[in-house]
């Protein structure tokens, strides 16, 4: 239930991110519009999506630990966790405006890296289908002031297909929020 667009720009990076958290109780499923997927941490904005806890708290208060490093002991650790819980993959993406990383956590598959420095873009979590590309190209050579723009509108327009395609209209929610960070 998400959808997160990174892009690195000629002067810096930014991530735009849904609010939407899934809410398991007991079987019983309901949504919020009410979580923050970003974050920023040594020189990078990091994002999570997939399952988003460490010790069954927010990822967020461990961000001192995570790196873009597969043999992080921390990644070891939510694949334990998640292995008696209903989501089965975890994603940690660090992005600034020289470095694209990925680290994959899933049960059954271990955890895994992938280096996407050839990339400028990464579009991460359910909703990324919804997503038309075109807005996204050639954003490198761009600072990240032009770009917020058209980053925003194929957020909005990711969502408006999704309402108007999807059955699931709760994949991931019309409320975002912009990051940047500038390169020093």
């Amino acid at each position: 239930m998400t959808l997160i667009i990174g892009v690195r720009c000629k002067d810096g990076c930014l991530v735009i991110s849904d609010y939407r958290n899934r809410i398991d109780t007991n079987g019983i499923i309901t949504y919020e519009d009410n979580f923050e997927k970003t974050m920023m941490h040594n020189n990078y904005i990091i994002y999570n999506h997939g399952y988003n806890r460490i010790e069954d708290k927010d990822w967020k208060i461990r961000d001192k630990d995570l790196t873009p490093d597969s043999n992080n002991p921390i990644y070891q650790q939510i694949l334990n966790e998640m292995k008696n819980k209903s989501d089965k993959g975890a994603f940690y993406v660090f992005i600034n405006k020289d470095e694209l990383h990925e680290v994959s956590i899933i049960v059954g598959q271990g955890v895994s890296y992938k280096n996407h420095l050839s990339d400028n873009t990464i579009i991460s979590g359910t909703g990324g289908k919804y997503v038309d590309s075109k807005l996204l190209i050639n954003l490198q050579g761009q600072k990240c002031k032009k770009v917020k723009d058209k980053l925003k509108k194929t957020f909005n327009n990711a969502y408006d297909l999704m309402k108007f395609m999807s059955i699931n209209k709760d994949e991931f929610s019309q409320k975002s929020c912009i990051k940047h960070l500038l390169a020093e």
